[in-house]
């Protein structure tokens, strides 16, 4: 935890929005406001969650002199100027994944904050979860020999209703998703070489709503990571190697690793939490008190080649 707090405002009150703000309250940062486009839900959840402020309007929680640090939850497709529009009022921004939608905002964005002075960064709590942490240590210390081949799986079908915009061209998998997969491994592999490909499935809006995405890591190492919306599966990813397996339930807000030798043993090294956003919430502190303006574990150069990559993946899929 930070010896400094932080004051947060918090941008929408998307299904996300209370785990994050219970994160930031856990590490010790004060949430100031809460800014929705309707008031009343404003109001609802900064009463629910004891926060003193709510506006109706984003650009009043931007002039608000007492919020240092902006946290963006909105629909995919708005990241791009509410983040711009945070900047100018030189707030440090969180944002939700995806980034962007497009490598050229990406980098715009990261551009204008280094201009402003101001730190930005992608919300990925799955690089900083212990669990994935201890992962990339059991990868590197060749515990179980050599990685020699990955499976992902997560799914959601269930969790909108199908006028969401999760349902829109802007939503669907890849964009709410593909960020876990490529991220977390390269976090884990040190920003390998990627190669990239998917095939998919797109509902009648055009939101992709199943997706198969294969990865070669550094040339030779195979990685697939199936997500989706239409049907629940196994939410886990395996790590397979020379001398047995790790398996990681809900891999993106793991708690725990299993490890499987091929000699039959089984061991578990746990990591519980009750708000796994916390860890991410530390680093921002950290990341603040050094008076950097991007991350150096969910840095600029991560963002914006994983915004190219699911860029590519969503064009691809409008071609087929």
């Amino acid at each position: 935890m930070s010896s400094t707090k932080r004051h947060y405002g918090i941008i929408s009150t998307a299904t996300i929005v209370p785990r994050f703000i219970k994160a930031l309250q856990a590490n010790g940062d004060i949430v100031e406001a809460i800014a929705s486009r309707s008031l009343e839900k404003a109001k609802a959840l900064a009463k629910q969650l004891g926060i003193e402020k709510a506006y109706e309007s984003y650009e009043a929680l931007y002039e608000d002199e007492s919020i240092e640090v902006v946290y963006i939850a909105t629909p995919n497709h708005t990241h791009y100027q509410e983040v711009m529009n945070a900047l100018k009022h030189h707030k440090h921004v969180i944002v939700e994944k995806p980034f962007a939608l497009s490598g050229k905002d990406a980098f715009e964005m990261f551009r204008f904050a280094k201009e402003q002075g101001c730190f930005l960064m992608e919300a990925q709590k799955s690089v900083f979860l212990p669990a994935t942490i201890r992962l990339k240590e059991l990868i590197e210390q060749k515990v179980l020999g050599e990685c020699q081949q990955i499976s992902m799986m997560s799914s959601f079908p269930d969790a909108y209703d199908k006028d969401h915009w999760m349902y829109k061209e802007s939503g669907g998998v890849l964009y709410g998703s593909a960020t876990y997969t490529i991220e977390y491994l390269m976090y884990l592999f040190h920003d390998p070489a990627v190669e990239i490909q998917a095939a998919v499935d797109t509902a009648e809006s055009g939101a992709v709503i199943d997706a198969g995405i294969h990865l070669v890591l550094n040339g030779h190492l195979l990685a697939d990571s199936h997500i989706t919306m239409k049907v629940r599966t196994d939410n886990a990813a395996v790590f397979y190697f020379d001398k047995g397996y790790i398996r990681i339930e809900n891999y993106w807000k793991a708690r725990k690793l299993e490890i499987y030798p091929h000699d039959g043993a089984k061991y578990e090294e746990s990591f519980p939490v009750e708000y796994e956003m916390v860890y991410e919430a530390a680093h921002v502190d950290k990341c603040l008190d050094n008076q950097l303006l991007t991350s150096p574990i969910m840095s600029c150069e991560r963002s914006i080649l994983c915004t190219q990559m699911v860029e590519q993946l969503v064009k691809d899929a409008r071609t087929e």
